[in-house]
């Protein structure tokens, strides 16, 4: 019975640092599976936040496109219209240009009927209205 205690004593000896070893190796892996779950979080929290800002950015870029289309339109139009105000006025302009073309002619013809009757003429052809002495 002693040498059956003895080898019985022995084998538990053994056993242990065995044991001690197993129950360090399954916490040692049971950590090690607890640190790779909160990696695991860790990079999925990222994710999700990466994907929640490049979902806002592409939300800014279409707006900021949208602006600038409609800035662009708006400048085709304001282009359009300023053609079309230039155009106008260079046909009013033209129009004044022979009016002021025909009084200066009608002028001088005055002008010169009135030195061929031999009164003299106070008028000067820039001005627009007769000087008065």
């Amino acid at each position: 019975q002693s040498s059956e205690r003895a080898t019985a004593r022995l084998r538990a000896e053994r056993a242990a640092p065995e044991e001690e070893s197993s129950v360090l190796r399954r916490r040692h892996e049971a950590q090690r599976r607890e640190e790779r779950a909160e990696a695991v979080a860790v990079a999925e929290a990222r994710t999700a936040f990466a994907e929640r800002g490049a979902a806002e950015a592409r939300l800014e870029l279409r707006q900021s496109r949208e602006e600038a289309d409609e800035a662009r339109r708006e400048l085709h139009y304001c282009r359009e219209e300023l053609r079309h105000h230039e155009l106008a006025h260079a046909r009013e302009l033209g129009g004044l240009q022979r009016e002021l073309r025909e009084l200066h002619e009608r002028t001088a013809v005055v002008r010169a009927q009135l030195l061929e009757r031999g009164q003299p003429c106070d008028w000067d052809l820039g001005d627009c209205l007769p000087s008065h002495r």
